[in-house]
């Protein structure tokens, strides 16, 4: 579901406080570079190879039969053709192969008739039929976390299907995922199976201190957390995030397992100030691990972050892909409104963002 808001991408708007957007030659560099991500791009290039190659072929074999040259029509349709053919199906081959899960089927048929499991477990089906798992977009990931909530909250009651529920989620643990960038990252269900035998997960949440001696090891947590949301919008350069965020206007508060110490989300704060001297709050970055899904802590995050004194800030803003109606729900639960929309902010894929205000002290 989530909240893929880039860290080092700026923006071009209406608002004093925001900088400036991409120029003309960033937007053709993002559109080309789209295309050239593309299948149809793909099959295209190989079957303009095809028949380059098919041509070339036939020209040399006119030196010595000069009839051939009457066959280089046939020979550039059946080149594009063949190289067309040969990537597809080195696409089809590599793709990944269907994966049958039958606990699936199982719980299907225990819950016939009830039309919210089910619309779960077929999204489940549809998002693990294919090995490795390919997405569209970076919070797929979280949508599935949560439908396999859905399920597991419902299944933990049954006796009869707990046994068959745990040997699906071992299953699909350590399954490779291809994000919209290309990156992979791995599937994990944990904290599901915690769900399923009845464990109680409670969520905690701190500030990072810069002087601790685990913020190394908390802020490596929230970059992994970073990577498994953005998809490649946001910078890999971790050691200078990590500066970043030891600076007194930029502020990170931390959602935890209270039981483990895990860092489970993330927000990040920073504090900017316009030519005319008014302070504005900016919220870069909104983040959770996928599986980490219905159990607050993104609320418990906003609810920190807004406890705060804010008097001195004008406003509160923030970034959020357009498709992506679950954050812009939560965001809005939170004060935020659609103040204008950014096109093509968002890479891997190519996508416009609302950029959300809220004042920053709600009466």
């Amino acid at each position: 579901m989530w909240y893929a808001l880039p860290t080092f991408m700026e923006t071009h708007l209406n608002l004093p406080h925001l900088s400036r957007g991409y120029s003309w030659c960033d937007q053709v560099a993002l559109q080309l570079n789209s295309c050239l991500d593309s299948k149809v791009f793909r099959v295209f290039l190989s079957a303009l190879v095809g028949s380059n190659l098919a041509t070339g072929a036939l020209l040399i074999a006119a030196l010595s039969f000069p009839f051939a040259v009457t066959l280089l029509p046939a020979a550039l349709i059946g080149g594009g053709v063949v190289g067309a053919a040969a990537t597809l199906f080195f696409e089809w081959a590599t793709g990944g192969t269907t994966e049958e899960y039958e606990e699936l089927g199982q719980v299907a048929q225990a819950y016939q008739g009830t039309q919210r499991m089910m619309e779960a477990v077929r999204a489940v089906d549809h998002f693990v039929k294919t090995n490795p798992i390919q997405m569209d977009q970076s919070y797929d990931y979280h949508n599935f976390h949560h439908e396999l909530t859905v399920i597991t909250e419902q299944v933990k009651t049954r006796a009869d299907l707990r046994g068959i529920w745990g040997t699906f989620l071992n299953r699909l643990e350590g399954r490779t995922i291809y994000q919209p960038d290309g990156n992979t990252t791995t599937l994990h269900t944990g904290m599901e199976r915690d769900r399923l035998a009845g464990r109680n997960i409670e969520v905690i949440t701190e500030r990072l201190d810069p002087a601790s001696p685990l913020f190394n090891r908390d802020t490596e947590q929230a970059f992994a957390i970073a990577e498994e949301c953005f998809a490649g919008n946001t910078s890999s350069r971790r050691d200078a995030l990590r500066e970043v965020w030891r600076q007194p206007r930029n502020q990170v508060h931390l959602a935890k397992r209270r039981d483990t110490g895990e860092v489970l989300g993330y927000v990040w704060a920073r504090e900017e100030r316009d030519q005319q001297g008014r302070e504005f709050l900016h919220i870069c970055n909104v983040a959770r691990k996928a599986e980490a899904c219905s159990i607050g802590v993104a609320n418990r995050l906003f609810q920190q972050v807004f406890a705060q004194p804010l008097n001195r800030f004008s406003s509160v803003y923030l970034e959020v892909r357009e498709s992506n109606r679950d954050a812009i729900a939560l965001y809005s639960r939170w004060g935020f409104r659609n103040q204008q929309v950014h096109t093509n902010y968002f890479t891997h894929p190519l996508e416009n963002a609302h950029v959300m205000v809220r004042p920053a002290v709600v009466t």
